[in-house]
C-alpha cells in the first residue's frame, strides 16, 4: 500500500492550493454526507439496542403462553425481527394485548452478510422452537434483495411443514423519541429522527404484499 499512499499524498498536496478557490465546497459536502451516514448507522445501533431490551427469551415467552393460554386462531403469522435470538417484541405485544396466537407462528430474521451473494446452501436455516412455533434465519448478500414470500417458500422445502402463501406479516412501527442524553449528541438524535421518518417502508423493501401486513406500534426512547 505504500506506493499507492505516496501517489495519493502527492495528488492531495498538488490540489491544496485549490481549496480556498472553491475546492472547499466538495470537501464540506462530502463531510456533510459522511456525517449523515454515520448518524444513521449509529442511530440504528442505538434503536436496535433499545428494542432488544423489550424482547423476551424463548423460555419466558413459552411460560407466559402456558400460563395465560391465549386463543388459537387459524392461519400463519410471520413476525420479522432483526434479532435471531429471543422473541420479537411484536409477538410479545400481540399475545399480551390481543390474547391470541396463530395456528402457525414463524419468527423470521434477515442478516445481510459482507459478501455480494450467499450460496444457496447457507442462506436459510429452519428450526422448530416449540409446538407450532418456528424460527427461520436468512442470510443474504449485500447485492441480493430479501424477498420474504419467496424465502418462505424455500423454507417450506427445508422442513417448515406448512404452506405460507396466505400468511399474515406482523411488523413493528415504533415511534422514536428523544429522551436520554446517552448514546449520541442531542442534535444528532434529531437528525436521526428526521431520517427515520423519511426512510423506506419495510414492507416495500421485503416484497411483502401490503394487504397482508399488520403493524404493531410502540415507542422507543433514545
Amino acid at each position: 500500500l505504500l506506493p499507492l499512499f505516496a501517489v495519493d499524498v502527492a495528488f492531495f498536496l498538488a490540489n491544496v492550493p485549490k481549496i480556498p478557490n472553491g475546492g472547499w465546497f466538495p470537501l464540506v459536502f462530502g463531510l456533510c454526507v459522511f456525517l449523515v451516514m454515520r448518524t444513521w448507522m449509529r442511530g440504528r445501533v442505538v434503536v436496535s439496542e433499545q428494542m432488544r431490551r423489550q424482547e423476551r427469551s424463548v423460555g419466558a415467552f413459552l411460560s407466559e403462553v402456558e400460563r395465560t393460554q391465549p386463543a388459537r386462531v387459524p392461519g400463519t403469522a410471520v413476525f420479522l425481527s432483526s434479532n435471531h435470538e429471543g422473541i420479537p417484541r411484536t409477538l410479545a405485544r400481540n399475545v399480551r394485548y390481543n390474547g391470541v396466537l396463530h395456528e402457525h407462528t414463524v419468527l423470521m430474521s434477515i442478516t445481510t452478510e459482507r459478501i455480494p451473494r450467499v450460496p444457496r446452501g447457507g442462506k436459510l436455516k429452519v428450526a422448530k422452537l416449540a409446538d407450532r412455533l418456528w424460527r427461520v434465519q436468512v442470510h443474504i448478500g449485500f447485492m441480493e434483495r430479501a424477498d420474504v414470500p419467496r424465502l418462505l417458500r424455500e423454507a417450506e422445502r427445508l422442513g417448515l411443514g406448512f404452506r405460507t402463501e396466505n400468511a399474515t406479516y406482523f411488523l413493528g412501527r415504533d415511534d422514536v423519541v428523544v429522551a436520554s442524553p446517552r448514546g449520541m449528541a442531542r442534535w444528532r438524535k434529531y437528525l436521526f429522527l428526521f431520517l427515520a421518518r423519511n426512510s423506506e417502508f419495510a414492507g416495500a423493501h421485503f416484497g411483502i404484499p401490503h394487504d397482508r401486513i399488520i403493524e404493531l406500534g410502540g415507542q422507543v426512547q433514545i
